[in-house]
């Protein structure tokens, strides 16, 4: 370690601290499923899942320490200090490393107050109150790490006053809201069908119908406005709306594989677009964790890169962590990797880079006869409300994290009263976004073309009347 400069050294510690500190936290409230680690034995392979998920997130914090402690470096030496390094200095260092990461903290807890309630600090105080109390704490380190280091000229000051802002400016460009931007539609075929089918979980018809009744008058398209499902849970819903059978019938219950084999296999749409077709198949679900199928479903490709448990654990990690879902989860991944782990269980989940990375692997499928399936759980998931959805509520910046937490909704079966007065049903606060964005989704559609050439279903795999 002698090699590296102290500020690099300092920053490195800094990273491990807060990296152990999350990782206890862990293992208090890790899920919604499991409540908490201890109630549970986990069997090796999820085990195995658990250290990689680990590794790879302290692999981030790593390269994390490495970046604030380079930038602390070139600060001092543009600051040109003159004394010799000390103790005092490496303790100057760690509170620098935790200002920057303070900084960054503040800047993502601004743009989504939902994960204010991912610390018990925070979760009854007002947002005002926990913004003013990050931003204090932040300035005191900062000042407190410029005591230590022994800054006295202002010009001295100015490179590390750099150095504290700049983690945080060049995080905002992975921040914002993606444009939707479909690729055009393929060339129409008549003897190779290409077929969208794209749900949006939980909005009820009485909302959803006028949007697209207004938005596709000159379609000829039908509407149904008598539509109901048997079994009002995502997974379930789907194996109805692709095979055409009851819940009795295509054996699946849960949210997760049935583990009977499907009575007709041959009756899934994609099954008989292969068939009869040739087709290729795509499976996008913006929820993975209980919403998803497989080339065993017959489906060639999926949106998704994990599946089930392994999603879940991601999207754990992902939020428990934080400062790694800003890194993971933005548009330069996709390219890079080619998958996404864009989840509206993540708390800076982007409902139009789904459908733009959904469409793109759309685009790419085979010539041939063509079908995707898309589930957007972006209403119905453990809501992270941004800024802007909760900003529509007067005096927002009064409540509390817990006062538009979704843990705060009745679920089904559960006492009405479970819900306070005060709280503010974050579905509601965010059905309006949802409302929008699927208009502008109809004239995005028309404007590349995917009318003229594919036959187009919206649906609600599951749309419940939700209580204010």
């Amino acid at each position: 370690m002698k090699f590296l400069s102290q500020p690099i050294r300092a920053a490195l510690l800094f990273a491990a601290v807060l990296f152990g500190l999350q990782s206890l936290q862990l293992l208090y409230a890790p899920s919604f499923y499991i409540a908490s680690l201890h109630q549970v034995r986990m069997p090796p392979f999820m085990v195995e899942s658990f250290v990689r998920h680990f590794a790879l997130i302290a692999g981030l914090y790593l390269i994390w320490g490495l970046f604030l402690g380079s930038l602390n470096t070139l600060a001092t030496r543009l600051a040109d200090a003159k004394t010799p390094p000390t103790w005092l200095h490496f303790f100057g260092f760690f509170l620098l490393a935790a200002s920057q990461s303070l900084t960054l903290y503040e800047l993502i807890v601004w743009e989504f107050p939902s994960v204010l309630g991912f610390l018990p600090l925070f979760e009854s105080q007002s947002l005002l109150r926990s913004y003013g109390v990050i931003a204090v704490l932040g300035f005191g380190l900062f000042l407190s790490a410029m005591l230590f280091l022994q800054v006295k000229r202002v010009r001295d000051l100015f490179p590390y006053a750099v150095a504290l802002l700049l983690p945080a400016l060049l995080h905002l460009p992975l921040m914002g809201v993606s444009s939707l931007e479909l690729p055009q539609a393929a060339r129409f075929s008549p003897d190779k069908p290409k077929v969208l089918l794209l749900g949006f979980d939980a909005l009820d018809g009485d909302s959803g119908n006028p949007v697209i009744e207004a938005r596709t008058q000159d379609l000829h398209g039908r509407l149904f406005n008598q539509a109901f499902t048997p079994l009002p849970s995502t997974h379930p819903a789907w194996h109805s709306v692709l095979s055409g059978l009851y819940p009795e019938r295509h054996g699946v219950r849960f949210f997760f594989d049935s583990p009977l084999e499907p009575a007709e296999p041959g009756l899934y749409l994609q099954n008989r677009l292969k068939k009869d077709f040739g087709a290729s198949t795509l499976f996008a679900s913006d929820q993975p964790e209980t919403s998803y199928f497989t080339a065993a479903q017959g489906f060639d490709a999926s949106v998704a890169p994990e599946f089930g448990w392994r999603a879940h654990l991601t999207s754990i990690f992902l939020n428990q962590f934080l400062f790694p879902a800003l890194w993971l989860n933005n548009g330069l991944v996709e390219k890079l990797w080619g998958y996404s782990l864009n989840s509206p269980s993540v708390f800076n989940y982007d409902l139009a880079r789904f459908f733009n990375f959904s469409f793109r692997k759309f685009s790419q499928l085979p010539e041939e006869a063509r079908f995707m399936a898309l589930h957007s759980c972006h209403l119905h998931s453990p809501l992270r409300l941004r800024r802007e959805e909760l900003a529509s509520t007067e005096g927002y910046l009064t409540l509390a994290p817990r006062d538009f937490s979704y843990w705060r909704w009745a679920k089904p079966g559960d006492p009405l009263s479970r819900s306070p007065a005060r709280w503010k049903n974050p579905y509601f606060l965010r059905k309006p976004t949802t409302l929008q964005f699927l208009g502008d989704l109809i004239e995005e559609l028309k404007a590349k073309h995917y009318f003229e050439g594919h036959r187009i279903a919206f649906l609600s795999d599951h749309g419940e009347r939700f209580v204010e």
